[in-house]
């Protein structure tokens, strides 16, 4: 239904587990899909594609090899046309192990106690939480990578989506609304229960790690979003600033004084799982995700047509060493090779130039101040 109302779908490709082989790699996307849409204008380029294709429209397209070029261009096409946006962070297995994986859950765990400490909720809380700490040491390692490639693909998104749409569709800004792909359609299994549980908190400590930049446009009306998303008191946003005592007391002060308080659980009150047979979002997000997976594993023909087309539906980020795509790592001591990621780059030159090339250095460097 139309409404004031921003939909995003999400669905992944991959496995997601460590891997010794070079191009293991595995990718979670994000199609946004403004106000002035609905189900059907969506359902109509699916079907289009899939006749095209030689697919049973009332069929999911699982045979990714009927894929072919031009019915993608078009569905491409069709998608910017309705001035929708595509997001998405890839990981190669490849470049990190179990061991580092472990970390990363051990580090989610301690952050988990740490705001047990400074919070001190009571009883009830503390048991809710002892379940959360349990169920995330029973993830299996894919699970885990899952998870935390999906909390960084939400939080990256969140100020090329939020400007974006503040220029093109104000009006969407009222209200989120995450769609996400059930891995068992009618059951909220462990892994979606913790997904949710911990992603307000995780994108809360992201955002003061790594500041999302609103910029001020002269053409961006952010006047809905801020009304529904942005009305904590100033002392509670003090409050919740000093939770994080690992926060150098420079960042702190930058954040009091330049930074706009969110409320991000408003933000992430309506993730719903849904079943991609259900769902033509899902199914074109899915299509769009493993394309991009598929190529980046050397399983799909690079063509610069799609390339071209699906570059558009990217957006420049403002920060002036990240891609349109982002290549992510989960540990420090590794890196990617030019020729890994030359597919992804190779994006950026079509993709959406929302911020210009001299306001990312510009705005890169002024976000030193924010560092610890």
């Amino acid at each position: 239904m139309k409404g004031y109302i921003l939909k995003i779908f999400i669905d992944e490709a991959g496995l997601f587990n460590p891997s010794t082989k070079k191009k293991s790699w595995s990718s979670i996307g994000a199609l946004v899909v403004p106000d002035d849409l609905d189900d059907n204008d969506l359902e109509m380029v699916l079907i289009k594609f899939k006749e095209e294709c030689s697919v049973n429209p009332h069929d999911e397209f699982k045979d990714r090899n009927a894929i072919k070029i031009k019915p993608l261009s078009n569905l491409l096409k069709s998608l910017k046309a309705m001035n929708c946006s595509l997001f998405i962070s890839s990981v190669n297995g490849y470049k990190y192990n179990g061991s580092d994986i472990s970390i990363h859950r051990e580090k989610l765990i301690k952050a988990i106690h740490l705001y047990q400490e400074h919070t001190r909720e009571g009883k009830e809380v503390d048991a809710r939480i002892h379940e959360l700490i349990e169920e995330i040491r029973n993830l299996s390692l894919q699970q885990l990578v899952q998870c935390k490639l999906q909390i960084y693909l939400i939080d990256a998104i969140f100020e090329r989506m939020i400007t974006y749409y503040a220029i093109h569709s104000p009006k969407s800004l009222g209200k989120f609304n995450w769609i996400i792909d059930s891995k068992e359609p009618g059951k909220e299994i462990s892994y979606e229960k913790i997904f949710k549980q911990i992603l307000p908190g995780t994108l809360i400590a992201a955002s003061i790690r790594d500041p999302k930049p609103l910029v001020n446009f002269e053409n961006a009306d952010y006047s809905l979003f801020f009304k529904n998303f942005s009305n904590i008191p100033h002392e509670r946003n003090s409050k919740n600033l000093e939770s994080f005592p690992n926060v150098s007391d420079k960042r702190k002060g930058a954040l009091l004084e330049y930074g706009i308080p969110f409320d991000f659980v408003n933000f992430l009150d309506d993730i719903q799982l849904h079943d991609s047979k259900e769902s033509a979002g899902l199914q074109i997000v899915d299509l769009l995700v493993s394309t991009v997976n598929r190529t980046l594993k050397g399983n799909f023909e690079e063509s610069s047509e799609i390339v071209s087309e699906l570059s558009a539906l990217l957006i420049n980020s403002l920060r002036i060493d990240r891609n349109a795509i982002d290549a992510v790592l989960l540990t420090e001591s590794s890196h990617y090779e030019e020729d890994e990621v030359s597919f992804l780059t190779s994006l950026n030159a079509n993709a959406t130039k929302l911020y210009s090339e001299i306001l990312r250095l510009k705005a890169s460097e002024g976000l030193k101040e924010f560092e610890i």
